[in-house]
This record gives structure tokens, sequence and C-alpha cells, in this order.
């Protein structure tokens, strides 16, 4: 038996249903990395994301960062083809921000990122 908590919208991570897509792909939480975290403001965050070979993106990857009233405050693209990145948190304020990672088409992965 599986007991998996998701919010009132589906989402593993809140905000999730706001980011643009309608798809949730379960099971790929674990593939994704993110430190520093906390990560102090003006440092970027590093990010790795290694899915399993059979996964396929429908689409670019994409970073969306909301804050902690569900609105956009950072995106970026994550260069194909590459598992590490570096995401420059530079324009954040402190506090809490929900990352989303999606495909286009489809919500990947979530976390939780503090600001301090």
């Amino acid at each position: 038996n599986w007991l998996i908590k998701l919010d009132e919208h589906g989402c593993l991570v809140p905000g999730c249903h706001t980011v643009g897509v309608d798809e949730h792909v379960l099971g790929l939480n674990e593939y994704l990395k993110i430190w520093p975290n906390p990560v102090a403001r003006g440092t970027p965050l590093q990010m790795s994301f290694t899915p399993p070979l059979e996964f396929t993106p429908d689409g670019p990857l994409r970073v969306v960062v909301l804050d902690a009233h569900g609105r956009t405050a950072q995106e970026e693209t994550v260069p194909s083809g590459v598992s590490t990145f570096s995401f420059p948190l530079s324009t954040l304020a402190y506090g809490l921000y929900y990352l989303h990672l999606t495909d286009g088409r489809r919500w990947l992965a979530g976390a939780k990122v503090v600001v301090e």
C-alpha cells in the first residue's frame, strides 16, 4: 500500500497546478536533487535531474519558481542534454519558494526552497 499526500489540486508540491501544465508524472521527485538548501540570497542553486533511462521528456525542461502566494517569481529553461545545472536566484527576496520542474506539458518534480 502507498499513501501519497496531495493538496486539493492533486499537487505533491504546492502550486504545481499554476505552472501551465495539466498532467502530473509521479515517481520522478526522487531524481531531482537541489543544493544548498537553504540557499543564501545571490548564491546560485545547484540542481540535478537524472531520471531513469526509460523516461523521455516531452519538450524542453523548464524550472518554475513560485513564491509562497503561488505567483511566478522566476522561470528558466534547462539547457538540453544537461543533467546538472546552476539556477541563479539573485532576484528573489528572502523566504520560502516552491520549485517545479516541467517538460512543457507535464509536471515532473518539485521541491521547497528557502532563500536566506
